[in-house]
């Protein structure tokens, strides 16, 4: 899937190095961002954890455990005699109709004759008849106890739920998707945020895609159950589906690395599928218009696309307004330091769906150098200074020994 071994590797005159490294299709070059001090970037921390919580998941804690999923009423039983319900967990749950992976049980209720009177057997019981299922899933516990949902997020504010679901993948595909997108977008992003703050731009981005699942969720389903309204065409984007369908996977936050990403180095050229060459930004908004396209048109995967365009969303206000992310890791201690200045930005590597990046063309560079003899440095666009910041790193990785040429800060926000 592209999820290599990378090598952080820094040499004394240089605190970035560029590394080359098969990438999908097996061409590509990648940018890594360390510190002096050799430390990993959180990038790289991210793809491990996520990894190892796949892993761990699959070998240590595989067997299902039984998560509730809500319970199903025939029409005309009252509250009361939901409320009066007994549930037989002692009966082998059974697969439930047209609800793939949905199982459930028997719920019992006490038969009532037409005054309304409980109806007895000979020996004074009162008679039980089936009223409902109280239906339940099963996931591995990791999955179980980490997963995002309406139901067990908001309306039984377990509250981790916002930040768990983004470090849990359904199989292997979903994870190696997702961590060759973080691999493709994250050094970028965490060289221009700074390793404290870009922690805090990913997992906000995740945390506003399931706010946005959790918004149409609960849309939908109010609209359902107290207005009896159906789902149709003009309604498609809410989600109809139970409060307690599970939310996985990294690629909210993804997607806001994409958004932000775009910001960064929007003339990046890329290759999609690598074959079509296409700038940076106009691969990651059309990744997320397909997404938008697909939740108000689509039938599969619609929750997960809520969340894309979530993290999109959220992708595309922080990082243009980076102090509001200052504040993020306070509840742990001021975060606020006079020493935490974002890092210079790097280049785009890897792959994400098949990107590789274009080195820059020698006469671009040539032509920023002139710009700054004649108008100086002040009149250089965030993009050119980008360039100029890339190229000056490269041109010190690869010949060491040469005196530091003098970079320009990195773009404001």
């Amino acid at each position: 899937m592209g999820l290599a071994d990378r090598d952080y590797a820094r040499d004394g005159n240089a605190s970035h190095r560029r590394t080359k490294r098969p990438g999908v299709g097996g061409v590509g070059t990648m940018y890594a961002a360390t510190e002096s001090s050799g430390k990993p970037a959180i990038t790289t921390w991210l793809i491990i954890i996520n990894i190892a919580i796949f892993a761990i998941t699959l070998l240590v804690f595989r067997k299902p455990v039984e998560v509730p999923y809500g319970e199903a009423y025939a029409q005309n039983v009252t509250l009361q005699q939901q409320r009066e319900a007994v549930v037989n967990t002692n009966e082998q749950a059974v697969a439930f109709k047209n609800r793939p992976g949905i199982y459930g049980y028997p719920i019992y209720g006490q038969q009532r004759d037409a005054a309304g009177r409980i109806v007895v057997d000979p020996a004074g019981r009162p008679v039980l008849v089936p009223i409902g299922t109280k239906l339940v899933m099963f996931q591995p516990w990791l999955e179980a106890w980490g997963h995002f949902s309406t139901a067990r997020a908001f309306f039984g504010l377990e509250v981790w739920r916002f930040i768990t679901f983004q470090f849990l993948h359904a199989n292997i595909t979903h994870l190696g998707f997702n961590m060759l997108g973080l691999w493709f977008a994250g050094y970028l992003v965490e060289g221009y945020l700074g390793k404290r703050r870009f922690l805090a731009f990913y997992l906000t981005c995740g945390i506003f895609g399931s706010l946005m699942y959790l918004l149409l969720n609960l849309s939908g389903n109010i609209l359902a159950h107290q207005f009896n309204v159906q789902q149709n065409a003009v309604l498609n984007p809410l989600l109809f589906d139970s409060v307690y369908t599970p939310l996985v996977g990294a690629s909210a936050g993804i997607f806001g690395l994409l958004i932000a990403a775009a910001f960064i180095a929007p003339d990046d050229r890329v290759y999609v599928l690598g074959i079509i060459p296409m700038k940076l930004r106009t691969a990651a908004y059309g990744f997320t218009i397909i997404a938008l396209i697909s939740l108000l048109f689509g039938e599969q995967n619609k929750g997960g696309e809520a969340a894309h365009i979530g993290g999109a969303i959220a992708g595309y206000f922080f990082i243009r307004r980076m102090h509001l992310l200052r504040d993020f890791f306070d509840v742990f201690g001021d975060s606020r330091s006079p020493n935490d200045p974002p890092s210079p930005p790097q280049s785009a590597g890897g792959g994400f769906f098949g990107f590789f990046r274009k080195k820059d063309d020698p006469r671009r560079v040539d032509e920023i150098l002139q710009k700054i003899s004649d108008k100086g440095l002040a009149s250089l666009t965030r993009e050119e200074k980008m360039v100029l910041a890339r190229n000056s790193r490269q041109a010190r990785t690869e010949n060491p020994q040469q005196p530091k040429p003098t970079e320009p800060p990195p773009p404001s926000a």
